[in-house]
């Protein structure tokens, strides 16, 4: 009888296990980045374990902290988004038109100016890890402020282009597809804030009633 966190394994399976059918989801940016995964009688080896048994929860835990902060190295704190660079996006978006007047060039700036703050925090997320060996809590700030830039970068690309960002082949459409996802992988911004308002400004948690309680026994579903 364990807590429903613990006496989780985490393996490491093949994908090309038998009993493993790997279904890709379409996203409406015309990637399928992410998949449904199904299991049925696949057997799997020990071999293949992860740490050790019932520590399946910390391993996972471990493995979401490093794609944060991965993520947050790679995303916007280096000025990248899908390969166009500081301040050569911004020569691109010149050459849409649309970038006159004072209102346009202070939202560059502003974004620039995220951008570097990104960098910053992405390199102490970085340097945190290295320190400690396993990614701290600055991953979750490093993520948000990455997915920000990103965001900010994808959709100011796509007004410049004025109508034309409308259409599937215009400047930016893909980029402002791609866009509401990076909300949700590697963890949504919601979670990130709990993590920052937790572990970092020492706000209390929320309630967690069902903490220690089994699983066959937490309360889920329709009461």
């Amino acid at each position: 009888r364990q807590p429903k966190h613990k006496g989780l394994t985490m393996f490491s399976v093949p994908i090309d296990t038998p009993g493993v059918e790997v279904r890709p989801l379409t996203q409406m940016n015309r990637d399928a980045h992410f998949s449904e995964v199904f299991v049925e009688d696949a057997r799997v080896l020990d071999a293949w374990r992860i740490g050790a048994r019932g520590e399946g929860w910390r391993v996972a835990m471990t493995v979401l902290a490093h794609e944060r902060a991965g993520g947050g190295s790679r995303g916007g704190g280096d000025g990248n988004a899908r390969g166009v660079r500081i301040p050569g996006w911004i020569s691109d978006l010149q050459g849409l038109g649309g970038s006159e007047g004072r209102v346009w060039r202070e939202e560059v700036s502003n974004i620039y100016a995220h951008d570097s703050v990104s960098r910053w925090t992405s390199q102490r997320a970085a340097d945190e890890a290295r320190a400690s060996g396993i990614p701290g809590p600055a991953g979750s700030g490093a993520k948000l402020r990455t997915v920000k830039s990103y965001k900010d970068r994808a959709y100011l690309a796509n007004r410049s282009a004025g109508s034309y960002g409308m259409l599937s082949d215009g400047h930016g459409y893909i980029e402002t597809m791609t866009a509401p996802s990076m909300s949700i992988r590697g963890g949504t911004d919601e979670i990130q804030r709990n993590i920052l308002g937790e572990r970092v400004l020492g706000l209390p948690g929320e309630p967690r009633l069902d903490r220690d309680v089994p699983w066959n026994e937490s309360r889920r579903g329709l009461l």
